[in-house]
């Protein structure tokens, strides 16, 4: 009888993957999320590297595919179609290195490598930027890129489906008012301590302080102006949100957190 090919991911990291997932990759995993899950820092060192590799992995196709396209060499050296397909291939097995830290356990695989993944990858390496003579295609940094794999990493733990245009609008416009009425409250509790804070300090002074009472008192309409005006934001922001309730909770329901 075969002996079964046993299986070992490397997954230590897979908790804060679907903890940046949940946060909504704002930003690249760093240390300080590290060691906030108690997890040992080389770990994070060894996902920083494997994802720098297959960053340059991916970039080193896409340097290949450009070069055969607008007809320049690399190093002296023209570059075939051979060479492109080869470097293309190159990608799949760095990522799937990378795929087995969503891993469950370190002796599950339940994520497999897919076409579609690679070409996700492609289009995370480059960008534009003005080279002072004119735009030119660059090749990402680090953590930008690394950004990018870990939000894919967590959709595909999540196995959510992707959102289109409507979706994405109503789902944004809603997020965008909630966020909108906690500014709001957050503004008119400081705005209103800053208020009372000029108030009594206007109470202290003597009557002969003419000059600097109006200028409290200025201050003061300027704040009651500020309120107004925010609490006119948070009543439209909060009419957004309603409006926006029902198909955003049914969008919602679409989509799975990872686990």
């Amino acid at each position: 009888m075969a002996t079964k090919k046993s299986i070992t991911n490397f997954n230590a990291l897979r908790p804060v993957i679907v903890e940046a997932h949940r946060a909504g990759n704002h930003k690249a995993i760093n240390k300080d999320m590290v060691s906030g899950a108690g997890i040992d820092s080389e770990y994070f060192n060894a996902w920083c590297q494997d994802c720098n590799k297959l960053r340059l992995t991916v970039a080193d196709y896409v340097l290949k595919k450009r070069a055969v396209k607008y007809g320049y060499q690399i190093g002296n050296v023209d570059v075939t179609a051979d060479d492109v397909a080869s470097a293309r291939e190159a990608i799949f097995p760095k990522w799937k290195e990378i795929l087995q830290v969503g891993e469950a356990s370190k002796d599950t695989k339940e994520l497999k490598v897919d076409v579609d993944d690679v070409e996700d990858l492609i289009g995370f390496v480059w960008d534009f930027m003005d080279s002072g003579k004119g735009t030119v295609e660059t090749i990402v940094t680090e953590q930008m890129f690394r950004k990018k794999v870990e939000a894919l990493l967590g959709c595909a733990i999540a196995k959510n489906a992707v959102l289109e245009d409507g979706d994405r609008d109503k789902l944004s416009a809603y997020r965008s008012a909630e966020k909108t009425i906690q500014k709001c409250i957050d503004t008119k509790a400081e705005l209103e301590a800053e208020k009372k804070s000029l108030e009594e300090l206007k109470k202290s002074l003597p009557e002969t302080e003419k000059g600097f009472i109006k200028y409290l008192n200025a201050k003061i309409s300027d704040i009651d102006k500020e309120l107004k005006a925010n609490a006119e934001r948070k009543v439209n922001a909060e009419d957004t949100k309603r409006k926006g309730a029902s198909d955003a909770k049914a969008i919602l329901q679409r989509i799975r957190f990872a686990k």
